[in-house]
């Protein structure tokens, strides 16, 4: 009887220090890297308030509500930062709320980009390589999140 009060009292400091741990916000934020997009020429919206696939028929969402103008798009785009597809698929918060179109930039590339409402993004190039964005500190009405 005495060993298993011991026991249990042990395995619950155990449980409390680890319950202890301090998260640092290198933690929880994703490396951001220099994006280096050349002038962009044109930009074009395809569709406003997507809903992922998996998210259709789900209520808790009102993602037809999710657009934002070309001039928060083309600031977004002047302020994203890349971060790495592992960052981008396990550390940024998923939304499946999204907007998509394309762009061109002054060396005639063109490119198709999607925002999502959480402020993560992505760029695919004519060759399908995808360039992952995020930026934490731009501003849309629509944006959700910090």
């Amino acid at each position: 009887m005495i060993m298993n009060r011991f026991t249990t009292v042990s395995l619950f400091y155990l449980f409390l220090s680890g319950c202890t741990t301090t998260i640092s916000l290198e933690d929880v934020t994703p490396k951001m890297y220099e994006l280096n997009l050349e002038n962009i020429t044109t930009i074009t919206i395809e569709q406003s308030g997507i809903t992922a696939a998996a998210q259709i028929g789900d209520n808790n969402f009102k993602c037809e509500e999710f657009r934002l103008s070309i001039h928060e798009i083309s600031t977004y785009f002047k302020n994203a930062s890349k971060v790495s597809k592992n960052d981008y698929w396990h550390m940024l918060d998923w939304s499946p709320c999204y907007i998509k179109g394309s762009m061109a930039f002054e060396n005639g590339q063109k490119v198709t980009w999607t925002i999502n409402q959480l402020r993560a993004g992505s760029i695919t190039d004519d060759e399908g390589n995808d360039t992952y964005l995020y930026c934490p500190d731009c501003e849309g009405q629509t944006f959700q999140g910090p």
